[in-house]
């Protein structure tokens, strides 16, 4: 078990700030080989890659990485403990930040396709650029399948539906507002929602509409959970056309979620039944697990106490919320996470 964080005491007197606690610990995320860090002494074994005096360690086929492994900054990571086969899954989600090289995350991931030599990798993706090139269309789906060595990815970018896609206006639409955001996941179709807009929709290649990235969908039938994040390119690893060239200067960084929905696929009605909702009042530790881990092209390293649990005795600003948010933030090393109540509204 984690050690709790006390209060930032710089936070508004009416915000209690419950920190989070690491009660079982995630397995890697996406990746490369290894942790992204020049090490002298890195070398592989049967068990994995070793690296700084064997106090980093990323097993298995290297795709995520444990202990000291010299990342530069600290973000987080929330994973669902249950996987699911199929469902929809909604997050009410303001992604407040606006610099480069920045990616909130809400994903689907299937947890052993970054360990495991042969393992297939089957990933369902929504990432809110912070800014870089895609400022007009800042919403990113994905769906990667195949494995380790060889993922294929069918990545498309979207506006905010009736905003114009100029940058200002979808900044101001997308980055300082709250938006539910949802992927459906069902045998017969993949597909990603904002504010119940559908944005896209793949479907098996076999389907009569189906365009050739809609292969992808019928290679998805491994049981996956559901993840939370926000972190930060490398900009050594990172091609600065994706995301941006992230800049450590312009940390801290915090984003802010007011609930989280899990709905099963009901076969019978080809509709979803509610499974769950989770407003962040506390923190469900059954339900939930932290990342201790990073990866290659991450500028950051997860750890627990860049989550926190902020409540508020008014909902600052936020008409359709109880108050209560779990805030993900990204902050260099010696800093500590900023995570005020006044964040919600700036």
């Amino acid at each position: 078990m984690h050690p709790t964080v006390g209060l930032d005491r710089s936070f508004k007197p009416n915000t209690k700030v419950v920190a989070l606690v690491c009660v079982v610990c995630l397995v890697p995320l996406i990746a490369g080989q290894g942790p992204g860090v020049d090490f002298d002494d890195l070398h592989r074994t049967e068990e994995g890659i070793y690296a700084n005096k064997d106090r980093c360690f990323c097993p298995g086929v290297g795709g995520g990485c444990f202990g000291e492994c010299g990342k530069k900054a600290y973000a987080a990571e929330l994973a669902s403990s249950e996987n699911f086969t199929y469902g929809r899954f909604e997050a009410r989600l303001k992604p407040s930040v606006e610099v480069d090289g920045i990616l909130s995350a809400i994903f689907l991931f299937q947890n052993d396709s970054a360990r495991l030599p042969g393992a297939t990798w089957e990933e369902i993706d929504i990432e809110i650029h912070g800014m870089g090139s895609h400022g007009r269309e800042p919403i990113q789906t994905n769906i990667l399948t195949g494995d380790f060595e060889k993922r294929v990815e069918t990545p498309e970018f979207f506006a905010a539906p009736g905003i114009p896609d100029d940058i200002d206006a979808q900044t101001n639409a997308v980055k300082k507002g709250f938006h539910v955001y949802a992927i459906e996941w069902t045998p017969d179709y993949v597909a990603w929602y904002f504010d119940g807009e559908r944005l896209r929709m793949d479907a098996p290649c076999e389907a009569a509409d189906a365009a050739g990235s809609d292969c992808q969908v019928h290679r998805l039938w491994e049981p996956m959970n559901l993840r939370l994040s926000v972190w930060p390119t490398d900009p050594e690893l990172v091609d600065p056309d994706w995301a941006g060239s992230f800049d450590p200067a312009e940390l801290p960084q915090t984003i802010y979620f007011d609930f989280v929905k899990v709905y099963d696929y009901n076969y019978d009605t080809k509709d979803f039944d509610l499974r769950w909702i989770d407003e962040f009042d506390t923190l469900n530790t059954t339900r939930w697990e932290m990342g201790i881990h990073t990866f290659t092209v991450n500028y950051a390293h997860f750890r627990p106490s860049n989550a926190a649990l902020i409540k508020s005795s008014e909902a600052d600003g936020d008409p359709q919320s109880d108050g209560s948010y779990l805030a993900l933030s990204i902050t260099n090393k010696n800093d500590e996470a900023d995570m005020r109540s006044s964040n919600l509204i700036r």
